[in-house]
């Protein structure tokens, strides 16, 4: 049985507009990771259209989606209607309604500017804006094309699915409409709570990360074997991004800082509202704290490469052993793996975060980071005491040599990917 007043403790960031980017740089990341000196994937291929992929593969794409959805019902998956590949009508609209994406979703072709590579329009080095526009026919190289995509799943086509009734997706088991939080159940997978989060708020065990990988396996698979290897390589960052989402603690972990007595608190206490509204601001203001040092210290990495903290939050992504060991026999166990290691990291992150950002921002559920016109976080990151940044910066290093990786693993384990060891 499920009781709802339960629900609402652990959905802390999800209740807010602010954006749900598990690294705020998928790009930068996956950039890092790929600069391991033994590992490669390729060279150039040519830039192709997304109908141009559909046509030529029409019918082996109706007999995936059709042995996908066989998989996932067959595992008892649930908030899954099967959908079907209308192989004579292989276009864009096709292919969103087979994968259950958002309707209105397109496929730009680009490729992502570095931040040392000139200003963003945006003037943020590292906007999705940095997308330069490239005209099929064109070559990229293979790791441009992952990480420029590598970030997609964050643009839009995950947003909006929960009114749409054919997609049988049902309500959302957690977070809101507003803003970036309605996609938090995809990019979200709280695997690891404990049982009392299990028995009186199972709901929040519902995230959908597996399905996505899953699929856009599947579909880098099929591109690779038929010869559409830039569309292989793109639907490879696209899976790739959430297992990087379940590499950092706050998407793994609820409520990192809270243990069994916490829990046993909210669940007797007479004033759940009170408790889950400080909690949810608290966590909030500690995950958005975060990822800003994240982003801004691998945005510096190349911008300044010579400050010895950003530097070496670089290299925390592309140093240590080349693959996960002991090697995952498939994607969904890799996918478990992360988010294992990232869940069981996640308390001693917590602790690093608030040491760095202080009371105010971390332990006053009064205090709202987003609504703070004072806030600029690159000034308040340079100017972090020396031994909290190294604190921080240390334990980002546990989770950013996993998912660094995670990352080299993945993409050498698809079929036919050019992916791997040197």
């Amino acid at each position: 049985m499920r009781i709802a007043v339960a629900s609402p403790l652990l959905l802390f960031a999800l209740l807010s507009p602010r954006p749900v980017w598990a690294w705020g740089s998928h790009f930068l990341v996956t950039a890092r990771a790929l600069e391991h000196p033994d590992f490669t994937c390729g060279g150039p291929v040519q830039i192709e259209e997304l109908d141009s992929f559909l046509r030529a593969q029409a019918e082996p794409l109706r007999t995936l989606f059709d042995d996908y959805y066989s998989a996932l019902l067959a595992r008892h998956a649930k908030r899954v209607r099967a959908q079907t590949f209308d192989s004579a009508s292989p276009r864009r609209e096709t292919f969103l309604r087979a994968a259950r994406l958002n309707p209105e979703t397109f496929f730009p072709l680009g490729r992502r500017m570095l931040p040392q590579e000139g200003p963003a329009p945006s003037g943020n080095p590292a906007g999705r804006e940095s997308l330069v526009r490239e005209n099929p026919g064109a070559m990229m190289d293979s790791a441009r094309v992952i990480l420029t995509h590598s970030d997609e799943p964050d643009w839009k086509m995950d947003f909006g699915l929960w009114g749409i009734e054919a997609y049988g997706y049902g309500e959302r088991p957690y977070g809101n409409s507003d803003g970036e939080s309605d996609k938090a159940p995809f990019h979200m997978q709280f695997w690891h709570e404990n049982l009392l989060v299990k028995t009186f708020a199972p709901e929040i065990t519902e995230g959908l990360v597996p399905e996505r990988v899953e699929l856009f396996t599947r579909l880098a698979a099929l591109a690779f074997s038929s010869g559409h290897s830039y569309w292989g390589l793109r639907f490879s960052a696209w899976a790739l991004h959430y297992i990087q989402d379940l590499g950092q603690p706050y998407h793994s972990k609820a409520v990192p800082s809270g243990d069994w007595l916490y829990y046993l608190k909210f669940v007797i206490s007479s004033d759940k509202a009170r408790i889950k509204k400080e909690t949810t601001q608290l966590v909030a203001n500690r995950h958005f704290a975060y990822e800003d040092f994240v982003a801004h210290g691998l945005a510096r990495s190349y911008l300044a490469p010579a400050e010895p903290l950003t530097a070496e939050l670089a290299r925390f992504l592309n140093q240590g052993g080349l693959l996960l060991q002991p090697a995952p026999g498939n994607p969904l166990t890799l996918l478990r793996s992360v988010a294992a290691f990232a869940a069981q990291h996640a308390p001693a992150l917590d602790p690093a975060v608030v040491q760095a950002y202080g009371a105010r921002m971390t332990e006053d559920p009064l205090y709202n980071l987003e609504t703070d016109d004072a806030y600029q976080a690159a000034e308040l990151i340079s100017q972090l005491p020396a031994a909290a940044a190294q604190r921080i910066l240390k334990e980002t290093g546990v989770d950013f040599m996993k998912v660094g990786q995670a990352t080299r693993t993945y993409l050498s384990m698809i079929p036919g990917s050019p992916c791997s060891q040197k």
